[in-house]
C-alpha cells in the first residue's frame, strides 16, 4: 500500500493544503490506496499512463486493460533487470477472488523486434470450479509500444476463450481483425497455475 499525507497550514491569513509522501508529518490526515498494475507498467516505464490508438478497434483492448490493470492487487511477487535502456521484469499477481496472473515488461530496443521499444503482457485467469470439473477463464493481452512521456501502444492482441483479436495504429486511428471462436477454449490455465481437478464421488 503506498501512504499519502496531507495536511492543512495557516500563513499569513491563507489556509495551504501540503502533501507529500514522506512521512515527516505527524497527526495529519492519512489515506491509502492499493497498487495496480497500472501502477507497476507505469513505474517500470516512467509514463504517465497507457495510451491507445483511437477508433472503434481499441474500445475493446481498452475496456479489458481497465478492466485488469486497475484492480487492486493482493499479492505479488516480481523480479526485475536493473539497466536503464534494456531492462524486463517479470510479475506474478493475484487479486482478492481467485484471480491470478502474470505482467511481463520489457524495455529497449534491441530486446524487441521493429521500431517499438516497450512490450508490455498480461495475463489473466480465475478458475470456475463445477461438479466433476474444472473450468479456467481467462484474458491474455499484449502490447507494443513507443515511450516517451506515455506508453504510446502501436500494437496488439488479445485472446480469451471465445474471443481473438489483433490490432495496430494506422495514421490518425486503427485498424483490427477479429475472430470469434466455434469452439470455446476453457482449458488448462495460461500463467503455470496447476488446478486440480475436484475428486468424483
Amino acid at each position: 500500500m503506498r501512504e499519502v499525507i496531507a495536511a492543512s497550514i495557516t500563513i499569513l491569513g491563507l489556509s495551504l493544503l501540503i502533501i507529500t509522501g514522506a512521512g515527516e508529518l505527524t497527526g495529519a490526515l492519512t489515506q491509502t490506496y492499493a497498487l495496480t498494475l497500472n501502477d507497476v507498467i507505469r513505474d517500470f516505464f516512467n509514463v504517465h499512463a497507457v495510451s491507445f490508438p483511437q477508433g472503434e478497434c481499441t474500445q475493446i483492448p481498452i475496456g479489458l486493460y481497465n478492466n485488469i490493470a486497475y484492480r487492486p492487487i493482493s499479492v505479488t511477487e516480481d523480479f526485475t533487470t536493473t539497466g536503464e535502456q534494456e531492462r524486463s521484469s517479470t510479475t506474478m499477481y493475484g487479486f482478492e477472488e481467485d484471480t491470478v496472473g502474470a505482467l511481463e515488461l520489457v524495455k529497449g530496443k534491441r530486446s524487441i523486434p521493429g521500431k517499438e521499444d516497450g512490450y508490455i503482457s498480461i495475463v489473466s485467469e480465475r478458475p470456475v470450479r463445477i461438479p466433476k470439473l474444472t473450468r479456467v477463464g481467462y484474458i491474455e493481452m499484449t502490447l507494443f509500444g513507443e515511450i516517451g512521456d506515455l506508453f504510446y501502444v502501436t500494437k496488439g492482441s488479445l485472446r480469451t476463450p471465445v474471443l481473438l483479436c489483433e490490432f495496430e495504429k494506422t495514421g490518425d486511428g486503427s485498424s483490427c481483425k477479429c475472430t470469434i471462436r466455434k469452439t470455446y477454449d476453457y482449458g488448462a490455465g495460461k500463467v503455470g497455475v496447476r488446478y486440480s481437478e475436484p475428486e468424483r464421488p
